[in-house]
């Protein structure tokens, strides 16, 4: 059992050179972007229930 735990890990860590070279994000990576995704759509909120709501124009009546 002892031995194939070790080629399993030999695997897994090759794979995960491979993908990295090849530019795939890790799932801690995805993790990451997730987390700032969510902390910067709660600082646009704020800042957009902050400011007033813009006037609207409406078209001149000829």
């Amino acid at each position: 059992s002892g031995t194939w735990d070790k080629l399993e890990q030999v695997f897994e860590d090759r794979v995960a050179r491979s993908l990295s070279s090849l530019g795939v994000p890790t799932k801690k990576d995805i993790e990451r972007l997730s987390k700032r995704v969510a902390e910067l759509t709660e600082v646009v909120q704020k800042l957009d229930g902050a400011k007033p709501a813009p006037r609207r124009r409406t078209a001149a009546k000829k």
